[in-house]
């Protein structure tokens, strides 16, 4: 079974999605509604999938999440 292509890049992805997803890592853009829990470190999902954050990211992950939450 083929996967459907994808033309956009991360960055066109990040920028139209933003509000409901956000970009934690480079390679990682999360659904905020799907977040169970973080930490410092990593988000984990309501799957239980865990995911890397990028300390770079984290205080601005911090805010969305919480502007988002409101």
């Amino acid at each position: 079974v083929s996967q459907p292509a994808l033309s956009s890049t991360m960055s066109d992805l990040e920028e139209e999605l933003q509000g409901q997803f956000f970009r934690i890592h480079k390679g990682y853009l999360v659904n905020l509604a799907c977040i169970d829990e973080y930490n410092k470190t990593e988000v984990t999902l309501v799957n239980g999938d865990k995911l890397l954050i990028s300390k770079y990211k984290y205080p601005d992950f911090v805010k969305a999440y919480l502007r988002y939450m409101q």
